[in-house]
């Protein structure tokens, strides 16, 4: 706590300090872009798909042979 608001009275007193850490949060914004931020979201929304569709078709393999059922309230599969 003391730390923070150290920091933070720093801020407020130091204007110097202050303008310097908006202009390095400036600089810091202008390496990120809206098509860059959704195409790397993107692909980790596919990465976890992909690792998702391949372990339950894993687990369906043991299972072949077997009833599979989906519960639609719990949206699992169930093998019998």
């Amino acid at each position: 706590v003391d730390a923070w608001s150290s920091a933070l009275a720093q801020l407020l007193q130091d204007d110097a300090y202050r303008q310097t850490l908006i202009a390095r949060g400036r600089q810091q914004a202008q390496r990120f872009t809206w098509p860059q931020t959704a195409a790397a979201t993107l692909s980790i929304y596919h990465e976890i798909l992909r690792k998702s569709i391949h372990a339950e078709t894993r687990r369906a393999r043991r299972y072949v042979g077997q009833t599979v059922s989906l519960s639609a309230q719990t949206n699992t599969l169930r093998y019998k």
